[in-house]
Order: C-alpha cells, then structure tokens, then sequence
C-alpha cells in the first residue's frame, strides 16, 4: 500500500512539471539565437532533434566548426525571442 502511495505522489509530481517543459520545447525553432548562462552568444540553432515519439530533446548549433546538440532541458525562451541555456561557453562546447 506504501508502495502504491508513492508512486501515486511521484506520478503527481512529474505531471505537473512537464507542460512547462513541453511549452518551451514547442517555442524553441531553428534560427533562433542561443545564449550560454555567462551571457554569451553561441550562435544560431540550426535544428531541432525528436526522438522517435516525435517530442524534441535537443537543439544543434554550430561551436568551433562541429555541430553540438544541446538538451532541450536546459534551455528557455526569453522575451526577446533569444533561446537561453543554464550551461555556460565552456560547458557547451564539451557537448557532442
């Protein structure tokens, strides 16, 4: 009974939590601006990824001639229209 309980609590609180990331997923497009959490422009994305659900899990830009695929978890669009990420430059560019 304990066990059903709190499977029934974490189903609750992972429901809540992902419309936000779904809203931001569906705004972040190919074009748009990336900016690291240091405030540095990283460039254009160039696309987003889907997994086989069709739900979007990255965004490739271009860093120091190779394409990066950022997770879509770290990011958010701000009111400028510029997609955001809670990775800085260095931390970017160690992505594949």
């Amino acid at each position: 009974m304990r066990n059903l309980f709190l499977a029934t609590a974490l189903l609750a609180a992972t429901a809540g939590a992902l419309p936000v990331i779904a809203q931001d997923a569906a705004t972040v497009r190919s074009g748009q601006i990336l900016v690291s959490a240091d405030g540095r422009s990283m460039g254009k994305i160039s696309r987003v990824i889907s997994d086989t659900a069709g739900q979007p899990v990255s965004a490739t830009i271009i860093v120091d001639t190779r394409f990066v695929r950022v997770p879509l978890s770290t990011l958010s669009v701000g009111e400028d229209n510029r997609v955001k990420t809670t990775l800085s430059r260095a931390e970017i560019r160690k992505l594949k």
